[in-house]
């Protein structure tokens, strides 16, 4: 009978302990929230429904409503998700954490945020505003979702993550970043680093090093399709003539929308990308650790092989990543290849490079230049083909050439091919 009467007071001390560490976190986590939401009474009304926690170490807050002052419009978050490893995560967090000793994980979710179209309209997910954001129709305004009012879009639905998971003891660090917008698109980004220093070390100025990374971005078929078929009809355009106008603009124009001139294969991954609503997959492994506040240094043009970029438009492999960064000059307009400038740069240094020209190329290697512009001569008599190539598939090459304004695609057979060059640098 003792014995029972011990267990059973061991029992309730248990349970004791537990609602008192589950009260004294609930608490101190509903404090902290409301702390920070009355900081920021003056600009934004924040209300939420309930807060909880358990011993896996996640703090949940649900039912969130977010009204900026003089609006109406409201943004409502269904549940803001905070957790780490286990619950002295939670004790560590309401305790205060300490600058130079982070959590070993964190994992930060905020999921079904619904966001009224005109407010994303007037202040843009992509950190545009109205003023400044691309103009509907255009190709920088297809890849921000600019005029999402003009396919009735009334909210917006978004999940959105952000985490990390740190072994300080090797030295690595990875992080993960994710958002998915019902209808529109999704994206999701993994990086990891070594050589990762302690806080202390990083304010003398000794950075992490990027070990490798991965990207994934879609855009959602119903959203290319709709968008592209309201713009073409705007345009008085059928779709395909609408796309093929698109792409065909000045480099100027496309450093107006974009920031920066693609080269051929990037235009052939936006092609794909909003044509046939293909995943685009990056992979970066570089050859060496790289210190990311040095890229700078580098010319953009440098920058795939320096990353060791591997990058897929649905199953097709692109090697041409080239771009040109442009700036003003005294003629208004001028652009500066990346192709000047390596990584002698930070000490004034000049590298001078080849510029791309055809070179004979074997068929064998011509996979890996999908979307280079290339010169077939074939048995047949005349002028050698010129295009850009689209695919090596079967027994034919698939090249696509531009034609009065339009576009046309060519299959060539392999067996009537006797010399392929590609515009490339070597």
């Amino acid at each position: 009978m003792r014995s029972k009467s011990i267990i059973l007071l061991f029992l309730v001390v248990c349970l004791a302990v537990y609602a008192g560490l589950k009260g004294y976190v609930h608490f101190k986590v509903k404090a902290e929230v409301d702390r920070l939401i009355h900081l920021v009474e003056p600009y934004v009304d924040i209300r939420y429904e309930e807060i909880s926690s358990s011993f896996g170490g996640e703090v949940s807050v649900e039912g969130i409503t977010v009204i900026p002052k003089g609006a109406v419009e409201v943004v409502r978050i269904g549940v803001l998700e905070l957790a780490g490893d286990d619950f002295t995560f939670l004790l560590e967090m309401v305790g205060g954490l300490k600058a130079d000793k982070p959590p070993e994980k964190v994992q930060v979710a905020a999921r079904r945020i619904e966001i009224p179209v005109e407010v994303e309209q007037l202040f843009g997910l992509e950190g545009g505003t109205a003023a400044t954001r691309p103009k509907p129709c255009t190709l920088g305004g297809i890849l921000s979702h600019s005029g999402l009012e003009n396919l009735d879009y009334q909210r917006l639905i978004a999940d959105v993550r952000f985490g990390y998971r740190l072994n300080a003891s090797a030295g690595e660090l990875s992080i993960n970043i994710g958002y998915w917008l019902q209808e529109i698109e999704n994206f999701q980004l993994d990086l990891s680093f070594t050589d990762v220093a302690a806080a202390g070390d990083v304010a003398m100025g000794v950075m992490p090093r990027l070990a490798g990374g991965e990207l994934r971005y879609q855009m959602a078929q119903d959203y290319a399709i709709g968008m592209v078929n309201y713009c073409a009809k705007q345009a008085g355009k059928r779709p395909s003539a609408y796309l093929d106008n698109l792409f065909s603009m000045s480099d100027q124009r496309y450093a107006q929308e974009l920031g920066f001139v693609p080269g051929q294969g990037i235009r052939f991954i936006l092609d794909k990308m909003i044509r046939q609503s293909a995943e685009v997959h990056l992979r970066m492994a570089p050859g060496v650790k790289l210190d990311l506040t040095k890229l700078q240094s580098y010319s953009p043009s440098q920058w795939p092989e320096l990353l060791g970029m591997e990058v897929t438009v649905g199953e097709r492999q692109v090697t041409d990543l080239g771009l040109t960064i442009p700036k003003k000059g005294a003629m208004g307009w001028s652009s500066r290849q990346g192709d000047t400038q390596d990584g002698a740069a930070a000490s004034g240094g000049r590298l001078s490079r080849a510029k791309p020209r055809f070179i004979e190329t074997g068929v064998d290697r011509l996979a890996g230049y999908l979307g280079s512009d290339v010169r077939i001569y074939t048995t047949s008599r005349g002028k050698p083909k010129h295009g850009m190539l689209n695919a090596v598939e079967g027994e034919f090459l698939e090249v696509e050439q531009r034609i009065h304004g339009g576009k046309m695609t060519m299959l060539i057979p392999l067996h009537m091919v006797k010399k392929v060059e590609v515009l490339r640098r070597k």
